[in-house]
């Protein structure tokens, strides 16, 4: 079973989670595996049932055992003591049951050897992206020799409250030996808030020498938000309780801040306390890190968006997160220790991805799970179209992204992957594809954003057209946004409150206001302000498509949109022309073309349609008139007629009579 926190798991998460929270997961797993690597921790996870989903190293190393010998097993069973098993148990139940934030516990746990060790736990609740709780994170100190000190600390003391002199000084020996070579903090600490002795730790831990820090008040070393708290436990001390444990942060002289977990007892008739810190900033670090990573990747593990299966290295499923469980139909039962992804594939597929698979690289690949793993196991980044079946027969296609979980020695324990449920997109593919040839055209073309998403709005395909005009790469919008995230807000939420009064019903501004036409069946054309990536805006006419299955349902729209930016200018010019060139530009009588400064053309009036024969839709964005010959006279401020023979889109020709004029912005420059 693999190592769910290692580094190789995130190599090809889908783009679909975010840029930011992939790059926050890498960056969070990679501080945390550092930090682990350099820590005597353990860390573990385990799920409701208390079986063992995660373990470092470092655990694995303190008891004995290997890791595929711990991952599934029951802690419990395995790791405590027999006579507190039931009671632990219990306990674990309850806490998952009252949902605390986090908690604090000290137990033993028992090696392969048979020995004990004393760890004390920070644990938190693992949750799924719903919000249930799913499992726990624990970071664990091994606190065995800690338990020694505090013990002979104690003894020492008592030794020194002996009445014979040899016995007396034997104590104090021993004490000494003991304070110069603890790696932990020991002190003896006065009822007047004053040190009386500290070990040479102290110095090492905090760079002060022992006269600065015997020549003030304790408290004055401990961090400001942590001082009444610390109080509060020393006067109980005072008071007389026997033992005490807690934690605060201690100022370094270079101003930094270290965590202290504290052991101190009273001794009420000397007027002493007998204290024990260990530095425990580092844990506390690994705790945050635990869990953030626990956090990020439990989202994305647990996701119901994606199918997370994670398998050993032969191919059987080990995890089967909620995602496949609601995408397949299966519950993890079902599944897990039982088959392999590739039982759940289509098999000519499997079988034509191995032969594909063996033609490429040269080798034979065996049709099943290796061919569905083999680039992945060779470290080469895999993302491929399957389909899937799920438990009642039914099919969907799927991306599936492909990783290789390593060991320390980077030996290949399993394999992860991650399917998106591809329905909408292909959906979309297909009925552009019964769209016609035309349609497949313009939509592929890079003169024409073409949007599609599914029905809710959400960005299934961006063509290059696309990402052209809006500065978008398709992977930053795909499953992310709807096309009313890219549009202007006024101007939405304007066109929602026109089309309630022109319709008679109420259209929330938004996405709705933008397909709300096409959705009920009525050919919708309107003008829109795109907003490009750089903050940027162009003015755009959109035609919008309902896309409709084969009983008509509708699976998602189509909105194609051309950049208006030139036509606008040219309208513009025209307008200034007045009132006369206007009315001879819309006549049926005479065929108005107008470009942009390339040529290009923009405008193509009801004349040009009917003596040329071609829709507006035909030409616009496409074609030149032919064109630098066409236009040089114009282009320098010369007047321009001229004759010229003409053809029709159906061959035949004519001659025609052309009059040519630049159409120039208000500093002077041409614009078409």
């Amino acid at each position: 079973m693999p190592d769910l926190l290692s580094t190789e798991i995130l190599i090809n998460l889908p783009e679909s989670l975010g840029q930011q929270a992939v790059a926050e997961l890498r960056e969070s797993e990679r501080r945390f595996r550092e930090m682990l690597g350099n820590l005597a921790l353990v860390s573990m996870m385990l799920d409701r049932k208390g079986r063992i989903t995660y373990c470092n190293d470092y655990l694995l190393l303190m008891t004995g055992w290997q890791r595929d010998e711990v991952i599934g097993r029951d802690w419990f069973e395995l790791f405590l003591p027999l006579e507190v098993v039931d009671e632990l148990r219990g306990v674990y139940a309850s806490l998952l049951a009252d949902e605390p934030v986090a908690w604090h516990y000290e137990n033993e746990i028992v090696t392969r050897s048979g020995e004990r060790r004393l760890i004390r736990w920070n644990n938190s609740l693992l949750r799924s992206v719903a919000g249930d709780v799913i499992g726990t994170a624990s970071i664990g100190e091994d606190i065995t020799e800690r338990k020694h000190s505090e013990a002979a600390l104690a003894r020492t003391h008592n030794e020194l409250s002996g009445t014979h002199n040899s016995a007396r000084r034997q104590a104090e020996d021993e004490r000494n030996r003991f304070f110069a070579l603890s790696r932990d903090m020991l002190c003896i600490l006065g009822f007047d808030g004053y040190y009386k002795d500290l070990n040479p730790a102290w110095q090492a831990t905090l760079g002060y020498t022992d006269a600065e820090l015997l020549a003030k008040p304790f408290i004055e070393f401990v961090h400001p938000d942590d001082r009444q708290a610390t109080l509060v436990e020393a006067e109980k001390l005072a008071g007389g309780n026997a033992l005490i444990t807690f934690e605060n942060r201690y100022r370094c002289k270079d101003g930094s801040y270290r965590d202290f977990l504290w052991s101190a007892t009273p001794v009420v008739e000397d007027g002493l306390i007998y204290g024990a810190a260990r530095d425990v900033t580092d844990r506390k670090h690994a705790e945050e890190a635990l869990l953030k990573a626990g956090a990020l990747q439990s989202a994305i593990f647990n996701s119901a968006n994606f199918s997370s299966i994670a398998t050993d290295a032969k191919g059987v499923i080990q995890i089967f997160n909620v995602g496949a469980e609601r995408m397949l139909g299966y519950t993890a039962a079902e599944v897990v220790n039982k088959i392999t992804p590739a039982d759940i594939s289509d098999p000519q597929e499997v079988i034509a991805r191995a032969t594909a698979l063996s033609v490429e690289l040269e080798t034979p690949i065996t049709p099943g799970f290796e061919a569905l793993v083999f680039k992945a196991s060779r470290g080469i980044e895999d993302i491929y179209e399957l389909t899937y079946f799920r438990k009642d027969g039914s099919r969907f296609p799927a991306v599936v992204s492909v990783t290789a979980l390593r060991d320390a020695q980077d030996a290949i324990i399993g394999y992860l992957l991650i399917g998106t449920d591809n329905t909408a997109r292909k959906q979309a593919e297909e009925a552009l594809l019964e769209a016609g040839s035309l349609q497949s055209a313009i939509f592929n073309s890079a003169n024409f954003s073409s949007i599609a998403t599914d029905a809710k709005g959400v960005i299934q395909i961006f063509n290059v057209g696309a990402e052209r005009m809006l500065g978008y790469a398709a992977v930053e919008v795909m499953n992310k946004i709807t096309p009313a995230d890219i549009s202007d807000p006024l101007e939405v939420i304007a066109r929602a409150k026109a089309l309630s009064q022109e319709l008679e019903t109420t259209i929330a501004p938004g996405f709705e206001a933008l397909v709300f036409k096409a959705s009920r069946g009525i050919e919708d054309v309107y003008e829109l302000t795109y907003i490009r990536k750089d903050g940027s805006r162009f003015p755009a006419v959109v035609s919008v498509t309902a896309l409709r299955d084969g009983q008509g349902g509708i699976i998602g729209y189509l909105l194609i949109g051309t950049d208006n930016t030139a036509r606008k200018r040219a309208e513009e010019a025209l307008l200034k022309a007045g009132a006369l060139q206007n009315a001879i530009f819309n006549s049926a009588n005479f065929s108005s073309i107008a470009t942009d400064e390339k040529g290009v053309i923009q405008l193509f009036n009801v004349g040009a349609e009917r003596m040329l024969g071609y829709a507006a839709i035909e030409v616009l964005n496409k074609i030149t008139p032919g064109f630098e010959a066409l236009v040089f006279k114009a282009s320098r401020g010369i007047e321009d007629i001229y004759e010229l023979t003409y053809i029709r889109k159906d061959g035949s020709r004519f001659p025609a009579i052309v009059s040519v004029t630049a159409l120039r912005d208000a500093p002077g420059g041409i614009i078409g």
